[in-house]
């Protein structure tokens, strides 16, 4: 189903099934909060920087890969000797916990054996498909999709120049949305908010901005109040934003470049995956089933509509929900298995229904076919021995000892209800006035297991 409601389900989904994917790729050790982007690269050296009563070292190459890698990854100023020694803590640490779980005999346990498997197949599954998609999104193909992304949603329309203002408290709001007459004034005025104390404050140009990037109540307040205007403010949990308007003007196709390749590599990964799955569908002959068991055509949306839907109670674990080819059959309690839950009326389903203003139905749909492509992607990456590669086989191993290190702690280190009502009063503390009834929950939810818990403490 290629409708925007569609695809609006099918990365909600995704983001629930791949926030095990996602966590991975996160060490719960803390980062550095900076590393300077012109760290050079360090060099090989025999010098030891961690060395353990066994006799066992770590010199400064075994982390050379840690460090290079990082260089780019944080923005603010830290000294060259104190990222070396974050990696040597970091690589004694993770030494550490490996030689206390392997004592543990952790890793034998069943629960953490199928633990273990599953996120390495989740990860291989992530990679494999990223690494396909990548193939499809040649110089070519996103020049291509370019053009006809032009001609079908940019050509015709406008572009907005502006610039956004955050962090503005409503007296500041106020005062902008009054005197900023020109883009010269605005800044004057930002200037002396600034040179009072206000260092929260931070503008963002955003030039030849589309206008379909826009929510349509805001384009349309922005080609209302025109040129060298205020549009807003806007409030989110106590602290406000505005766009100033610099230009207004029929949108300019630019010629593709190296820049525009790279910014629409991001752009169409969806709709490039979309078609990959759909030619592993084609390819293994997949038929996919309704909650009625009739089968599903995205093409005929008005008639699934029309459709009786079924009581959801009352649809059994084992209903087929897709065939491949003529053996493979996926049943309902795969997808159940795969969205971790024991039901169709889980909250999951029911609570994206409500927020995306779509039946349930259509919600359930979209995941029946996520449940369908992870098949699909397993079956390829058996056929081509996709997880027996280096590259995958070092990052699977990783993801075994990241699981390993966490099934440990769970077992050894035990959270009681004092402990997290006393990190639950620290954080309350710390938040400004203004955003403590807006975040509380949020912060309740996330020291609390269930929103009952929350509430009642």
């Amino acid at each position: 189903n290629n409708s925007p409601n569609a695809e609006n389900v099918e990365r909600k989904l995704e983001a629930k099934v791949s926030t095990q994917i996602v966590d991975t790729k996160q060490n719960n050790d803390k980062s550095p909060e900076s590393i300077p982007s012109s760290l050079s690269p360090l060099q090989e050296e025999g010098k030891n920087i961690v060395v353990f009563k066994d006799g066992i070292a770590f010199k400064e190459q075994d982390i050379l890969n840690d460090i290079n890698q990082s260089q780019d990854q944080y923005k603010q100023k830290m000294s060259f000797d104190d990222v070396k020694l974050y990696f040597a803590f970091k690589a004694a640490y993770e030494k550490i916990l490996q030689d206390e779980v392997k004592k543990s005999n952790i890793e034998r346990e069943e629960a953490v054996i199928k633990s273990i498997e599953k996120m390495q197949r989740s990860v291989a599954t992530f990679s494999y498909m990223n690494d396909q998609v990548s193939k499809l999104m040649t110089k070519d193909a996103l020049h291509k999709f370019y053009d006809e992304t032009w001609d079908k949603h940019i050509k015709g329309t406008q572009q907005i120049s502006l610039v956004l203002v955050n962090g503005l408290d409503k007296t500041q709001a106020d005062k902008l949305a009054k005197e900023a007459k020109s883009i010269e004034k605005l800044n004057e005025i930002i200037k002396s908010f600034k040179d009072k104390g206000n260092k929260t404050i931070t503008t963002t140009p955003l030039d030849d901005y589309p206008e379909g990037g826009f929510p349509p109540e805001i384009i349309k307040e922005i080609k209302a109040r025109g040129t060298n205007s205020i549009v807003g403010p806007y409030q989110i949990q106590g602290v406000f934003s505005l766009f100033f308007v610099k230009s207004i003007h029929p949108a300019v196709k630019k010629p593709f470049s190296d820049e525009i390749e790279r910014q629409y590599k991001q752009v169409a990964n969806r709709d490039f995956t979309n078609k990959y799955i759909d030619s592993l569908i084609e390819k293994h002959k997949v038929t996919i089933y309704d909650l009625n068991g009739d089968k599903f055509d995205s093409k005929k949306k008005d008639d699934a509509k029309s459709k009786k839907q079924p009581i959801l109670s009352n649809i059994k674990e084992n209903q087929v929900i897709a065939k491949i080819g003529e053996k493979i059959s996926l049943q309902m309690r795969d997808l159940y298995d795969m969205f971790n839950v024991k039901s169709l009326d889980n909250e999951l389903f029911g609570s994206m229904a409500i927020q995306l203003k779509i039946g349930i139905e259509e919600v359930i749909q979209s995941a029946i076919k996520l449940c369908v492509q992870d098949k699909l992607l397993e079956m390829e990456i058996k056929d081509c021995n996709y997880m027996k590669l280096p590259k995958v086989k070092q990052k699977l191993n990783k993801i075994k000892q990241q699981q390993l290190r966490r099934a440990y702690f769970s077992k050894t280190v035990k959270i009681t209800e004092a402990d997290a009502k006393k990190e639950y009063n620290k954080y309350i503390k710390m938040m400004k006035p203004s955003d403590k009834d807006d975040q509380e929950i949020s912060v309740r939810m996330a020291f609390y297991s269930t929103k009952e818990d929350a509430e009642r403490s």
